[in-house]
Formats: structure tokens, C-alpha cells, sequence
């Protein structure tokens, strides 16, 4: 409780602050539907910052995802130490009189990283509980109701160790993409997969080097019919800044092509992290610590800690001509 009383206490005087603002700077007709407020916001192929002031503050705001129904968005919120982790749920409401709450689901422990199953009835996410154990992060996942989602469970199977999994991706066929440190612990993170059979998930088998390679890989997403995967990279050759969005396509042979970076319309100088597309594909959201103007060191978005950044997902089918030509 008293973690989630001091991160509670933090985020208070920023929404404090931020429902003022918001009120002057977004001005919908408040008869939209969540699609056509998203659409309101004018999304572009470059990217910018999703509702600031709204979803990014002062904070690490990170690894935003839309529902499946797309009428509200999910995103983690962190202090600037990345000790303290929740997520936290948006609705997509036009009139933005209901600000950010801690998700049903989270707030009392250390909780990181929603995604979806393809066809929404299952949200996975990452988490600590019930200890608080930075370093052994593992998957779990919530049942959809017809009203909310069902008490959290640990996933079961060979997929969770003592050491780090998080940041899952599932596809229409149930494997699972994500993130481990099982080469050296600590943040030596790679693209691991594992297959449902059975009822039962095997083996966790690691991505060729197409996609891994002796950096760090981290955060990915996968496509639902596993077509292309985007992911985190760290200090690559041809990166733009200290970590850069890379993506892979499967070719005729079902073999993933050799990653590419996501160029200079995606990444900046700084960090780009956390890649997700909407369920219809319409929308790239990712996370950035790009500094905006003078802001830096400032209680505001575009300071330098991690925003959820969101632009047209059209880059995808560019770069797969790009890639598969």
C-alpha cells in the first residue's frame, strides 16, 4: 500500500494540473464516437504526442495500446526512477471530463505492459506480484466478463521463470512473443516466442538473428497473423539514438527477414521504445523520451521521460515494399 500511496500521491498535482489545461486545449463536440474522436486528433504520418497534458505529463508514460474496441486507451505510468510501475486506463471520451484512473486490475502491486489477444476476450500484462522484485518480472493474464475483466492469473507452463518475461504479444494462433533475460540476466533482453499445443505452452524458443542480435531486443509487438514483428533495439550500427523501433517481415519461407530500422520518421535522437498498433491497424502508437523545445527538466510532457507518441500505421505497408521488393 504505501507504494501505491506514493505513486498515487505523485500523479495527484500533474492531473490536478493537466485537467485545467485539457480543458482549454482539446475542443471536440462531444457527440464522437471513441473512432471519431481519434480521428478528431488528427493522427498524421509523423508522429506526435498522444493527448498531452492528458496521457503525458511530467511522468514515464509508456507502452500505450487501445482496447480491442478501441474506446479506450491503456498505458503504463512510471516515476522517474522506474521503481514504481501501474497502468493506467483512459476512456476515449470527447468531452475528456473523465481524466486517467489506475486500471481495475493494478495499483496494488508493480504492473507493466498491457496487450490483447486478437480477438479481445484475454488481456495479458506484465507484473512483479505479489512480490515486488524487479529483476523476476513474469506474464500474466485476465479473462474478459461481460462487465470488466476477471481476477489476474499467473501464466502457467514452462512460460514464467525466476528471472524476467514481460511485455507480451499474442497472435490469432496463441503464441506468445515477448521479452526475457534468460542470456546473462539483468537487461540482457532478447525476443523469445513460445507456442500454445494442447492446452499448454512449450518451450520458449528464441528469434533467429534476423531479429536478435548481441544488443539488447526488447518490447515487441507482433502482427496478429504474425506477418511482421516491430521491437526495441539498443545502441544498433545504424541507429538514430540509444534505442531505435526495428521491424521484420516473414517472407515466402516463413523466415524473418533481417531487421530494419524504422528510419528517421519514427526515431529521434533519443529513445524510442514500446511499439503497438491498434486492432483495426489504423493506428502506430510507440514511446518516446524526445525533448520538445525548451522542456527538458520541465513538469510537462516533452521533458525528456518517456511520452506515448502515435502517428498513422500506413508506415508499415512502406516498409514492407521497402523490404520485400
Amino acid at each position: 500500500m504505501k507504494n501505491n500511496l506514493t505513486l498515487s500521491i505523485f500523479l495527484f498535482p500533474i492531473f490536478l494540473g493537466c485537467s485545467e489545461r485539457s480543458k482549454q486545449t482539446h475542443k471536440i463536440d462531444p457527440r464522437l464516437s471513441p473512432k471519431d474522436f481519434l480521428e478528431s486528433l488528427e493522427p498524421d504520418s509523423i508522429p506526435k504526442i498522444f493527448l498531452p497534458d492528458v496521457v503525458s505529463t511530467g511522468l514515464h508514460e509508456h507502452n500505450g495500446i487501445l482496447s480491442p474496441e478501441m474506446d479506450r486507451l491503456y498505458y503504463t505510468v512510471s516515476d522517474t526512477n522506474f521503481t514504481n510501475f501501474r497502468v493506467l486506463q483512459m476512456p476515449l471520451k470527447s468531452n475528456l471530463k473523465d481524466m486517467p484512473t489506475i486500471a481495475s486490475f493494478s495499483g496494488e502491486y508493480t504492473d507493466h505492459a498491457v496487450s490483447f489477444s486478437p480477438d479481445g476476450n484475454v488481456m495479458y500484462f506484465s507484473s512483479t506480484r505479489p512480490q515486488r522484485n524487479l529483476q523476476d518480472w513474469d506474464l500474466w493474464y485476465s479473462n474478459k466478463t461481460d462487465s470488466s475483466w476477471n481476477a489476474p492469473q499467473k501464466m502457467s507452463g514452462s512460460v514464467n521463470t525466476n528471472l524476467w518475461e514481460s511485455h507480451a504479444s499474442v497472435t490469432r494462433h496463441g503464441s506468445i512473443y515477448f521479452q526475457a533475460n534468460y542470456d546473462g540476466g539483468g537487461y540482457n533482453f532478447d525476443i523469445y516466442v513460445t507456442h500454445e499445443e494442447n492446452n499448454t505452452y512449450k518451450a520458449s524458443e528464441k528469434l533467429s538473428s534476423a531479429v536478435n542480435s548481441e544488443l539488447i531486443e526488447a518490447t515487441p509487438f507482433i502482427a496478429p497473423d504474425e506477418s511482421y514483428i516491430i521491437f526495441t533495439s539498443y545502441n544498433r550500427a545504424d541507429g538514430y539514438g540509444d534505442a531505435d523501433l526495428y521491424i521484420s517481415f516473414k517472407n515466402e519461407n516463413k523466415q524473418w527477414t533481417t531487421a530494419m530500422n524504422m528510419g528517421p520518421t519514427v526515431n529521434s535522437v533519443f529513445e524510442e521504445s514500446n511499439p503497438n498498433v491498434s486492432a483495426d491497424g489504423a493506428y502506430f502508437f510507440f514511446s518516446s523520451k524526445r525533448v520538445l523545445d525548451d522542456q527538458k527538466g520541465q513538469n510537462t510532457f516533452g521533458n525528456g521521460s518517456m511520452d506515448v507518441y502515435w502517428m498513422k500505421a500506413d508506415i508499415i505497408e512502406q516498409l514492407r515494399t521497402k523490404i520485400m521488393d
